[in-house]
């Protein structure tokens, strides 16, 4: 079970009731962009419900309820993964973990409502482990910057393919299992089959790496496709244990190395 503060800041009785809906909905919207992510569920497994309302600093303190027993750690990572992104953005700079291009939008767009209608921020604070952060209206320029494209290499990502998104134009995103975050790509209409039976599988995607200022994996352009093996599939040390049995001959294994170091 995770529990979240989420606070508008601004001036007592001068927000708007539309500043308030419209700030929350964005932040509900970046939290069920991250469920869908961790839980590859696209309408998301995990439920927020209000358990207080704050009128001294006006916002609500939300408690997870996991559709299924086993969510309940992924609704724990859900709520760190929150807070500790908008800290990330806010004070190292960075693209955070875990969110993809639609949990950034939701971000941007949160930010975009700010220094309007009496609100002037937004905080989230995760009761659990008493990690806090905050949005300003600044931070929207700051994802701009940090979402722009700066190096173009020839390159890949691995991962699994974890979203499709067919609103205005054709874009998956793939959890890059290095960089630990999402990395999104555009796709064209002859790809849609070959992206949707990848939904969900690990992928090699290749094509033109777009990394930002700082060198973080931003997107790639004009991909190319191809399922891998997942984790569980690849073999592990004790299965090439004994594949070789007469490798060293007549020799022992002690013998056989003594002789190659001795020549």
């Amino acid at each position: 079970m995770a529990r979240l503060e989420l606070h508008i800041e601004g001036p007592k009785g001068e927000i708007s009731f539309l500043s308030f809906l419209s700030v929350m909905e964005e932040a509900r919207l970046a939290l069920l962009d991250l469920d869908r992510i961790l839980t590859a569920k696209d309408r998301g497994a995990i439920e927020w419900k209000v358990i207080q309302l704050s009128m001294k600093s006006l916002g609500a303190t939300i408690e997870s309820a996991a559709e299924e027993p086993e969510w309940a750690p992924v609704a724990d990572e859900i709520g760190r993964g929150f807070v500790a992104g908008l800290e990330t953005i806010r004070a190292e700079d960075e693209l955070p973990p875990i969110f993809s291009e639609v949990g950034l939008n939701h971000i941007s767009k949160l930010a975009s409502k700010l220094s309007r209608n009496g609100a002037t921020g937004f905080s989230a604070v995760n009761l659990d482990s008493g990690q806090r952060s905050a949005v300003t209206r600044d931070t929207q320029q700051q994802l701009r910057r940090l979402r722009r494209g700066k190096y173009r290499t020839i390159g890949s990502v691995i991962g699994r393919l974890e979203t499709i998104r067919l609103h205005k134009k054709h874009v998956f995103a793939v959890y890059d299992e290095f960089g630990q975050r999402a990395v999104s790509s555009s796709f064209t209409e002859d790809q849609f089959d070959q992206v949707k039976r990848c939904l969900g599988k690990r992928v090699l995607v290749s094509g033109i790496v777009v990394r930002n200022s700082h060198g973080q994996l931003v997107q790639v352009e004009s991909p190319n496709i191809r399922q891998m093996p997942s984790e569980e599939d690849l073999p592990r040390t004790n299965d090439f244990v004994g594949a070789h049995p007469d490798f060293t001959g007549d020799l022992t294994t002690e013998e056989y190395i003594r002789k190659l170091r001795d020549g």
